[in-house]
């Protein structure tokens, strides 16, 4: 944390010293360019900030805020379909379809991994089967918009669904765990390797 709050005033101070009319940076999120961003917002300076985009050829923008702000995205995207050309839309199905079959086109694919087989996973016909798709909490944790007003934490979630369905043979709960927790070590993959309460746990990864 000292880290952050000695860039963010060093790069003030910088701006302060410099004309700067317009500042390009990465990602937004990430401890060591989120000061930026917010001195950026500060000193009330155009800024954008780069992601990946699509393919390795080519890349993404955000103007004057990061990636991942619910409400700048949604717009984008529904902006771009709402004026897209049929042709467009129909390379953008075609794209959707080769990352969700596990093709890398622009870093690596998250469900390249992914067990396709149902083998290893506990589905009962006779049931009420229930999935859950958990994100990672370190990636969102400090996003505004992204807030459970229920829960502060999925595993928090978990706990609740097992304790309220503990007695009940009608309901099966299968989690599906984030690729992103792949050989991580914090509380949340702490809790989901060691949690007693969980039924079934479909894993995209080693955890």
């Amino acid at each position: 944390m000292n880290l952050q709050i000695r860039t963010y005033e060093a790069f003030k101070l910088f701006l302060d010293s410099q004309k700067v009319d317009k500042i390009y940076f990465f990602n937004g999120r990430f401890s060591l360019y989120r000061p930026l961003l917010r001195a950026a917002q500060f000193k009330k300076i155009d800024f954008f900030t780069h992601e990946r985009g699509s393919t390795n050829n080519k890349y993404h923008l955000s103007h004057n805020t990061y990636p991942h702000d619910l409400p700048y995205r949604k717009a984008e995207i529904q902006e771009l379909w709402r004026t897209a050309t049929p042709e467009q839309k129909d390379a953008a199905g075609k794209w959707f379809d080769f990352v969700r079959g596990g093709k890398a086109l622009s870093w690596y694919s998250f469900v390249g991994h992914q067990q396709n087989s149902t083998a290893d996973i506990q589905f009962y016909p006779n049931k009420i089967n229930v999935g859950i798709f958990i994100s990672s909490e370190d990636e969102m944790i400090c996003i505004s918009g992204w807030e459970n007003n229920l829960f502060k934490y999925q595993s928090e979630i978990l706990e609740w669904l097992a304790q309220e369905f503990d007695s009940s043979d009608e309901v099966h709960f299968i989690v599906r765990v984030h690729p992103n927790l792949a050989g991580l070590k914090n509380t949340q993959t702490n809790f989901l390797k060691n949690s007693k309460t969980r039924t079934s746990l479909l894993s995209l990864g080693n955890l």
